[in-house]
This record gives structure tokens, sequence and C-alpha cells, in this order.
């Protein structure tokens, strides 16, 4: 009997060297292109995340101007009007113009009618809507009724959905964040 390796035996053992290389490279491969969405979708939630917690601790800290809306105000707002503790006019919108390359929609800060944009460049602002609560300025008086409009604290609730730019399209998912913030200004 010869000693060694049939034609048949190392084809065998080749196919499932291969095959196995194969699996292999194809876990790498998916485990890479998993990762790397994973890294796009968290940096774009980090960015948003800060960008929802600026327009939050606006809130905290401002009252809302209740003259900039036609009163009472019962459907969702694109912009949030806000009066700061130096008395100046602070509103959050968006922007199509002066974003970023690639970026359609921007979020954008205007403090007495100076526009800055606020948003990072790795999304794209899909919608951003505000609900206000009371509809009515709990802080003004009713001569007639000799109440005040509303006896809620005000409170804001954000809506913000941004679509990750990202250099590959299946990497792009949209991201939806909302919240609810009091204000803490309620001087009456």
């Amino acid at each position: 009997m010869k000693k060694g390796f049939s034609l048949i035996e190392m084809l065998v053992v080749m196919a499932v060297f291969m095959t196995m290389m194969l699996v292999v490279s194809d876990i790498f491969l998916s485990v890479t292109i998993s990762q790397r969405k994973s890294m796009v979708m968290q940096k774009s939630m980090v960015d948003l995340q800060y960008n929802m917690e600026q327009i939050a601790q606006q809130i905290r800290l401002s009252q809302i101007d209740y003259s900039a809306y036609h009163l009472p105000i019962n459907e969702l707002q694109d912009e949030l009007h806000l009066i700061n503790s130096q008395n100046q006019k602070v509103a959050f919108g968006t922007e199509t113009v002066g974003c970023a390359l690639g970026i359609e929609t921007c979020l954008i800060q205007s403090i007495d009618d100076q526009r800055s944009i606020i948003s990072a460049d790795n999304f794209d602002i899909q919608s951003l809507s505000f609900r206000i609560a009371p509809n009515e300025d709990p802080l003004e008086f009713d001569n007639i009724t000799k109440q005040y409009k509303s006896d809620k604290q005000p409170q804001i609730t954000i809506y913000l959905k941004a679509l990750p730019v990202a250099v590959h399209e299946e990497d792009q998912k949209p991201l939806a964040l909302q919240t609810t913030i009091s204000s803490r200004y309620y001087a009456r």
C-alpha cells in the first residue's frame, strides 16, 4: 500500500478548507459592516442628543414668548420662541440655507435675530416640531375673570427626526427623539 494522499482526498480537503474560509470571510465582512453602521448611528445619536440638550437647557432657563404665536396655540409649531434671562429673544427652528455640504436642512438658533447653525454636519434634519402647553400665556392676568389664563406650568415637547448622512446609503436609518421639558421660569 502506498503512503500519501489520493487526488480525491486532496480535492475533498481543499473543498472543505475553501468552504470554511468563505464562511469565516463572510462572518468577518458582516461584523465589519454591522460595526460601521453602528458607529455611524451612535455618532449621529450623540450629536442629535447634544442638540436636543442645547434646546432643553434654553427652555428650562427661559420663558415662552407667547406674543410670537397666534393664541391659543392648538397645533404643533415649526419654531420655538423664548425670552431668556437677559431679555433676549431666542428662537429655534430649521434652515435650508447655509448648511454643511451634503446637508439639506439643519438646526438653527437665533438670538435677537442673529442666526447660527447648531446642528452637526453628520445628519440631515427631516422634521422639527414643538408642542407648547399651556396653549395660552399662564403669566397673563385676565382682568375680566380676575384670574390667570392658565394655572399650568409651561412645558414644551420637542419632536426631532433626523437622517444620518453616511458614506453608504444602506447605513442611513432615520433617528427620532422626543422629550418634554418644563420651564423653570414661572414668575407669579
